[in-house]
């Protein structure tokens, strides 16, 4: 795994022990403050941040599309589901996305500052 970030449904406590950790992260699901609106360009392009909401939309167009019964206990469950997800991050992939972040963020800090 190498270009994407996954996230993997645990029910059973299994996966960290049949991961190869060698080239992943493996991170809790980053959960959403309570009226945080979030735009669908931030969902798309902050892909470190906002795991819960991307999630959930996930779990939902696939509901719809499949009418998954295990998708749908899921979405009934949302909280305790929540804590049985795993965000699996490649290293590489990680990095590129932090390099990115701090980049965009000394844009915006030097149009502030105007230097």
């Amino acid at each position: 795994m190498s270009g994407g970030i996954a996230y993997v449904y645990d029910s059973d406590n299994s996966f960290r022990n049949n991961c190869n950790m060698g080239m992943v992260s493996l991170e809790k699901i980053l959960v959403n403050q309570e009226n945080q609106k979030i735009s669908e360009k931030q969902l798309k392009y902050e892909m470190l941040d906002f795991d819960e909401q991307r999630l959930k939309i996930l779990i939902g167009k696939h509901v719809k599309k499949t009418n998954s019964i295990i998708g749908k206990s899921i979405i009934k469950n949302w909280s305790s589901s929540l804590e049985k997800f795993i965000k699996v991050v490649p290293n590489d992939f990680k990095k590129v996305l932090k390099d990115q972040q701090n980049n965009k963020r000394k844009k915006v800090l030097k149009k502030v500052s105007g230097f």
